[in-house]
């Protein structure tokens, strides 16, 4: 168990391989589960409102299936949103 996690890959997470599809609950999931009680989770990556390229409807409806009832047995504390990435890119 880890004290916090970090999701930086976002909704266009895939599975393993060549072929592999889209699976964008499954870094979100994963750190759920690998982060211990009380502990915080970190969410700049993108999650968008809808996404019509997705590969099932809920997906294009910008709806994921995310455990989030093992974050809330956890007590987990999440913060989201879009990091500041030009602030470190700038010259």
């Amino acid at each position: 168990m880890v004290d916090c996690a970090v999701d930086a890959v976002s909704f266009e997470a895939k599975g393993h391989g060549h072929n592999a599809e889209g699976a964008p609950a499954t870094v979100l999931n994963s750190i759920m589960e690998v982060t211990r009680e009380a502990g915080k989770l970190g969410i700049p990556g993108m999650y968008v409102t809808g996404d019509p390229g997705a590969a099932d409807e809920a997906a294009k409806q910008g709806s994921l299936s995310i455990r989030i009832g093992l974050g809330w047995a956890r007590s987990h504390s999440y913060t989201a949103g879009q990091g500041a990435v030009m602030r470190y890119t700038a010259s």
